[in-house]
Order: C-alpha cells, then sequence, then structure tokens
C-alpha cells in the first residue's frame, strides 16, 4: 500500500521555507526603503558638492572672491574633496541597495519556484483521497465521508463568498446616494429659511442626482438578494424619490410644497441609512460565518490528510 507520508513532510518543509522567506522579504522591504530614502539625501548633498565645485572652476562669483582672497586653489582643493567623499557615500549606500534588491530577487525566485503550496496541498489531497477510495476498504468509508463534508462546506462557502461580493459592489452605490441626499437636505434647509432661486435648483439637482443613485442601488439590491436567497437573508426596503417633486417645488415655490419636499428628502435619507446599515450589518455576518467555514475546511483537510497518512 502506498505511503503518503513523506509527500506530506515534503509540502509541509516547503510551507515552512515558504513563510520564512516571505517573513525574510518583508524585513528586506523596510531596509530597502530605508536605503533609498538615505540614497536620495545623499543624492541631494552630492549634487551640492558637485556645484561648489563647478562654480569654483568656472568664472562666478564665488570664483571671482577666493581669486581675490589668493586661496581659490586651496579653497577648490577642499572642495574636491569634500566632493569625493559625498561621492563615496552614495557609491557606497547605491551598492548596498543593489545588492538588497539582488537578495530580495533571489527570495522572489525560490518563491516562486515552490509555487502555489495551497493548489499543491489540495492536488495532493485530492489524488491522495482518491487512491484510498479505490481500495474500498474501511479506510475508504472515512476518506469519502471526510470529503463529502468538505465538498458541502465548500458550496456554502462559495455562496457567501459571491454574496460578500456582491455586497461589496452594492456599498458605493448608497454611500453616493447617502452623500447627494445629505446635500440636498441641506439646500432644501436653506430653501425653506428663504433661499433664492440658486438654492431651489441645487437642491433639484443633488435630488435627481440622488435619484439616479437610488435606481442604481435597486438594480444592485436585486442582485444582492439573489445571492441572499439561498441563505435566507433576503433584504426588502423600500426607496422612493418621486422625480415629479422636483418639477412641483420648482413651478410652485413657497414654504408649503418646500416642507413637502423636505419631508420626502429626510424620508429618503433615512430609507437609505437604515439599507446600509442592514447591509453593513449582513456583511459582517457573513464575513465571519465565511472565516467559521474556511476554518472548518482547514480542519477537515487536516483530518483528511491524517486519515491518509495511516
Amino acid at each position: 500500500m502506498r505511503s503518503f507520508n513523506e509527500e506530506f513532510l515534503k509540502l509541509e518543509e516547503e510551507r515552512t521555507t515558504l513563510k520564512k522567506l516571505k517573513s525574510k522579504i518583508s524585513t528586506l522591504d523596510v531596509e530597502i526603503n530605508k536605503t533609498n530614502e538615505s540614497l536620495e539625501a545623499l543624492k541631494k548633498i552630492l549634487a551640492k558638492e558637485k556645484k561648489d565645485v563647478d562654480n569654483l572652476e568656472s568664472f562666478s562669483l564665488s570664483y571671482i572672491y577666493y581669486k581675490i582672497k589668493g586661496s581659490i586653489d586651496e579653497k577648490l582643493s577642499k572642495e574636491k574633496l569634500e566632493f569625493l567623499e559625498a561621492q563615496a557615500r552614495y557609491l557606497e549606500k547605491e551598492d548596498y541597495l543593489n545588492r538588497l534588491t539582488s537578495n530580495k530577487k533571489q527570495m522572489l525566485k525560490a518563491i516562486n519556484d515552490i509555487g502555489d503550496i495551497d493548489l499543491k496541498y489540495d492536488d495532493l489531497l485530492n489524488s491522495s483521497a482518491q487512491y484510498i477510495l479505490k481500495l474500498n476498504n474501511e479506510n475508504s468509508e472515512k476518506v469519502s465521508l471526510i470529503l463529502n463534508k468538505i465538498k458541502i462546506i465548500s458550496l456554502e462557502l462559495k455562496e457567501i463568498q459571491e454574496a460578500l461580493l456582491e455586497g461589496d459592489n452594492l456599498i458605493p452605490y448608497i454611500d453616493k446616494a447617502i452623500s447627494n441626499l445629505n446635500s440636498a437636505q441641506n439646500w432644501g434647509i436653506y430653501d425653506m429659511m428663504g433661499g433664492d432661486f440658486i438654492a431651489t435648483m441645487a437642491k433639484r439637482s443633488k435630488m435627481d442626482d440622488a435619484s439616479k443613485s437610488i435606481n442604481s442601488i435597486k438594480v444592485m439590491l436585486n442582485r444582492y438578494n439573489a445571492e441572499l436567497k439561498d441563505l435566507s437573508n433576503e433584504i426588502n426596503v423600500n426607496l422612493n424619490l418621486d422625480s415629479m417633486s422636483g418639477i412641483f417645488d420648482y413651478l410652485f415655490d413657497n414654504f408649503f410644497t418646500d416642507y413637502f419636499v423636505q419631508g420626502k428628502i429626510n424620508s429618503a435619507l433615512d430609507s437609505t441609512k437604515n439599507l446600509k446599515a442592514k447591509v453593513n450589518n449582513i456583511q459582517s455576518n457573513l464575513t465571519n460565518k465565511a472565516q467559521n467555514y474556511k476554518k472548518e475546511i482547514e480542519n477537515l483537510k487536516k483530518e483528511l490528510e491524517n486519515e491518509l497518512k495511516k
């Protein structure tokens, strides 16, 4: 009977190596960033020292000043020495950065050579399990049971991840609608307090923007609900922003129509905020559930591995 212990052991060693390499790269990145900053500072110093030398070698004010003092040669020698020292520090730091970068490239190549360790682990589990299943013995029954559990939970996890994706896509539309409704609400308050034609038009513009956002929300919400149906978490929120209210307000602008429109804005804003709270709550619950399923699958895979090693 085939033994899978060595194959699993090899994968575990590769996983350990991979973890160490990633840790080293993380440390290297910090040092590379630090060295880059130092190199930029040295580059500025080098440029300054070169400029000092160039000024003394050309017909400049510095050249004239030290020429009159009779110390031009001494000053030039001093500046050239400072330039050479700055250049040496720069080149040394540049060489250090190149070595760091080279080390990182080697580690990245080593990581690439190892490949996708999780995929390799799953492939080994599946091939090992299929081998055991063909033996059709007591061990085969245990392996089959574990595989079925993994399959069922994986399908549940897939449904949750699809719902989470739709929820993540929905939230920006909700935020945009809330922003537009907040603006419309503020302009509406100003309009009710005696605002001019500009205030009325600004309010209408924000209401139209909010209406478009809410129409987009309704489309996205239908997609979200479709994913949530299988999870028994369907959302049903009524969002209404009557586009005619903007025209009504424009034709008959007075306190009573302003008050009526402001009520519609407030209602839409409250509904949209409630929707966001509900979506955030569901997303949080789904995220927790997904994490639990991942952990459960991980434990089942470990149980399967132990069974395959027997």
